[in-house]
This record gives structure tokens, C-alpha cells and sequence, in this order.
């Protein structure tokens, strides 16, 4: 059993091989709108000269005093000099703890951004709709632009929710508030990841470039009818959803709502992968869990995936087939089930 589903699982030349994305961000010129302050109340604060002044008004006192007699007045003005020193001291120190404050009021908070990636993988019901309309997005998405990429991440996020019914699996990164260097690292890498779960990019649309390549995939019938993987990977310049368990779809489906109501300029950057882009490419569950391995991922409650064993004649295939793709025996317990 355990040679068999290793075999399943790491298909051979029918495993799925092509995929597609498309996206692209604004770091350089993008800050958190935390960030973005109005400094006018300090530009208008006075930078004191303590010194300079206590010299000049001092100084005068100090001439008064030249034409006073030695005699027993002059210990009055030593202890007059030294009181007028310490409250001269205190009103300096008064100042500065002052103007300290005020800065720290009007500092601006650190540019802090968030990176969430969604992945759901959508059974054969839905496979070739949800592959044609990534397909034709792929060449007309405007991800040359801020608002042409925030469409673009609305009709994704539309096109998914619609296909609800066929989820079976999910998987989320959650990401807490960071800088935007380490925001921009973490984008990066999972849109690295996502682009490297297939050999043949069929379509790529990045900051308004579009280019195409064949793809040879041809199916096999042990892969059934195959699944979609599609990818939402998005960096934003406020706190996105957070998802716990990436079995709940209706948590998945509040995330990508939310993903929705992200604007030109809270959204960073975004980037759709998903695989396989060819209809005739077919990848089964097993190799989406062995794609997912690593990464916080389960199967959506209630969703048919993996790999299951036929009781006629003990074949292993993909159960989201709803029968065996050697024998056509269905599972037992269905009609016409041996």
C-alpha cells in the first residue's frame, strides 16, 4: 500500500507541469498611511538659545552691581546670583523636556505592512471555468497600474467565492505587521514558491507585461479529472484577515471578501499563480498535498480529496474521481457499489 500510494502520489510524465500568474506592486514609492503626517505643528515650534539669553539679561544685573560698596550687601547677591542660576537651570530643563515630548508626539510611526497568502484548490466541477477565466484575465488584467491590479484582485477573489462548492482544500501563511523590507521578503518568497510548484508557464502577466509559452501536458487517465490550485498572494500597507483553520471555507471566504475591499492605496503588491493553466494537464490530490507539504493547508470541511482504494480490484486513484479510474467500480456504500 505504502509502495503504491508513493507511486500515486509522484506521477510520472502526466503530472500536472504548467501554470500561469500575474500581478505586480509599488514598494519604492509606496509608505503605510500611518506614516503619513502633518509636521506643521512642529515646524512652527522656536528653537531657544537659553544660554544666549540668560547671558544678556544677567549680564545687567551683574553691572548694577558695580556700583555697589563692599560691604555687608554683598552676601545678599551671592545668594541672589546662585537662586537666580537654579531657576535658570529648572527653566531650561522645563524647555527641553518640552520640546522632547513634542517630538515624540509628532515622530512618525514606522512604515508596518502585512502579507497573507491564500491557496484553494477547486475539484473538476469547476477546474475548466475557473482555467478559462484565469486564462483570459492573464491577458487583459491591468497589472500595470494600482487600480488595474485591484480590479484584477477583485475579479479573482469574485471568481473564487462563486465556485465555492468545489473547494477541497485550503491553505494560508498569516503574517504578523512588519517592516516593509521584511514585508517585501516574505511577499517575494511565496510568490517564488507558488511559481516553482509547476515547470511550464503558459501564461505571465506582471506590471502590465504580457508573454506566452506552450505547454505539452498530456492526461492520463489514473490522474481522474483533475484539480486547480489557484494562489492569492497580497501585500498591503494595513492588518488583513487573519485565518486560523484553513479547513473553515466560510473563514477562507470571509479572507478573500475582505481581500476585496482593499483599495489602490492600501494594496502593495498582489500576485495570482495558478496550476495546472492547460485543461489538458490533470493533477490529482496527492500531489496537491505533496505540493502543500510544509505549509499550514487541510482539507475544506466536507470535501471529497485523496487518495482512495478500490474494493473491486484494489486500485489506488484519486477519490474527488468518485470511482475507480481503472475499473469504474464505485466506492462501497454508492449506488451500484458491489
Amino acid at each position: 500500500m505504502m509502495l503504491g500510494l508513493l507511486a500515486f502520489g509522484y506521477g510520472g510524465a502526466g503530472a500536472q507541469s504548467s501554470g500561469g500568474a500575474m500581478g505586480g506592486g509599488d514598494w519604492d514609492s509606496h509608505s503605510s498611511s500611518r506614516s503619513r503626517g502633518d509636521d506643521s505643528s512642529r515646524s512652527g515650534s522656536t528653537d531657544y538659545d537659553y544660554s544666549g539669553g540668560s547671558r544678556s539679561s544677567y549680564d545687567g544685573g551683574a553691572g548694577c552691581s558695580q556700583g555697589e560698596q563692599s560691604g555687608d550687601g554683598g552676601g545678599e547677591w551671592i545668594l541672589i546670583a546662585i537662586g537666580g542660576g537654579l531657576l535658570l537651570l529648572l527653566v531650561r530643563y522645563i524647555m527641553e523636556e518640552h520640546d522632547r515630548r513634542e517630538g515624540l508626539l509628532h515622530t512618525p510611526a514606522p512604515d508596518l505592512f502585512d502579507v497573507t497568502a491564500i491557496r484553494i484548490v477547486l475539484d473538476a466541477r469547476a477546474r475548466g471555468a475557473v482555467q478559462a477565466a484565469l486564462d483570459r484575465l492573464g491577458e487583459t488584467a491591468g497589472t500595470g497600474s494600482a487600480a488595474g491590479r485591484v480590479k484584477m484582485l477583485n475579479e479573482v477573489a469574485i471568481l473564487l467565492r462563486r465556485h465555492r462548492a468545489a473547494w477541497v482544500y485550503g491553505a494560508v501563511a498569516n503574517h504578523p505587521m512588519t517592516t516593509k523590507d521584511e514585508a517585501r521578503a516574505a511577499f517575494h518568497s511565496h510568490v517564488a514558491t507558488a511559481r516553482a510548484s509547476y515547470r511550464d508557464e503558459t501564461i505571465r502577466n506582471v506590471d502590465g507585461k504580457v508573454t506566452r509559452a506552450d505547454a505539452h501536458a498530456v492526461a492520463a487517465s489514473a490522474e481522474g479529472p483533475g484539480l486547480v490550485m489557484v494562489s492569492v498572494l497580497v501585500a498591503a500597507d494595513r492588518e488583513l484577515v487573519t485565518v486560523d483553520r484553513p479547513g473553515d471555507g466560510e473563514a477562507l471566504r470571509r479572507a478573500l471578501e475582505a481581500l476585496s475591499s482593499l483599495t489602490p492605496t492600501s494594496l502593495i503588491a498582489v500576485e495570482v499563480v495558478w496550476t495546472p493553466s492547460e485543461p489538458a494537464d490533470r493533477m490529482t490530490s496527492a500531489e496537491v498535498e505533496r505540493l502543500l507539504a510544509g505549509t499550514s493547508y487541510a482539507k475544506i470541511d466536507g470535501a471529497l480529496a485523496g487518495v482512495a482504494v478500490c474494493e473491486f480490484c484494489q486500485g489506488l486513484y484519486p477519490a474527488e474521481a468518485f470511482a475507480c479510474v481503472h475499473c469504474g467500480a464505485p466506492p462501497r456504500g454508492r449506488a451500484g457499489a458491489p
